[in-house]
């Protein structure tokens, strides 16, 4: 989301919007990395399309969110490229089944022992 909205989101005591990829910010792969600040309902993800190496989904937990970020997700990611879904677990199962719909016919994989699915495009 962007910084300004933030707030609608639950985050964790002392922990805002300004905060969203810190641990990378002073390090030399930071000039590899570029953060997207969005609704991921509404933003034009159009002009990184097909470019992504790397798409780290940690979304909304709803069927809403779960399609549609994943289809993004999927228009984004180039050719070899990954996508890692967090909160894959049955307590976020509108998420989980937005998900399986958008990569119908895909092998997307459960990480055992974690919350994160993972397909290689």
């Amino acid at each position: 989301l962007p910084v300004e909205d933030y707030h609608l989101t639950h985050p964790p005591e002392g922990f805002d919007g300004t905060r969203v990829g810190e641990k990378f910010r002073d390090t030399p792969e930071a000039a590899r990395i570029t953060q997207l600040r969005g609704n991921s309902l509404t933003f034009d993800y159009g002009p990184w399309e097909g470019t992504v190496d790397l798409v780290f989904v940690d979304g909304g937990h709803d069927y809403t969110c779960g399609l549609a970020d994943s289809r993004n997700a999927l228009k984004l990611v180039r050719p070899g490229g990954w996508i890692f879904w967090d909160d894959f677990t049955p307590r976020w199962h509108g998420l989980v089944r937005g998900i399986a719909e958008a990569t119908a016919g895909r092998d997307v994989a459960w990480l055992e022992g974690t919350s994160f699915a993972v397909l290689r495009c």
